[in-house]
């Protein structure tokens, strides 16, 4: 993986992160919404990870 590569999904990842703290802000932690982009945000930080190995 290349470094733009990686700092891509880096930057993903922050998107995902932002994306999930709006809707918790606004809808709840528990909200089915939250929980849908709490898992999008582990599955690409997992991603991340295996790939940085």
């Amino acid at each position: 993986m290349t470094d733009l590569e990686i700092k891509e999904l880096w930057e993903e990842i922050e998107q995902l992160r932002n994306k999930l703290h709006d809707i918790a802000s606004k809808k709840g932690i528990n909200s089915p919404e939250a929980i849908r982009a709490s898992q999008s945000l582990d599955n690409k930080v997992n991603e991340f990870y295996r790939l940085k190995r």
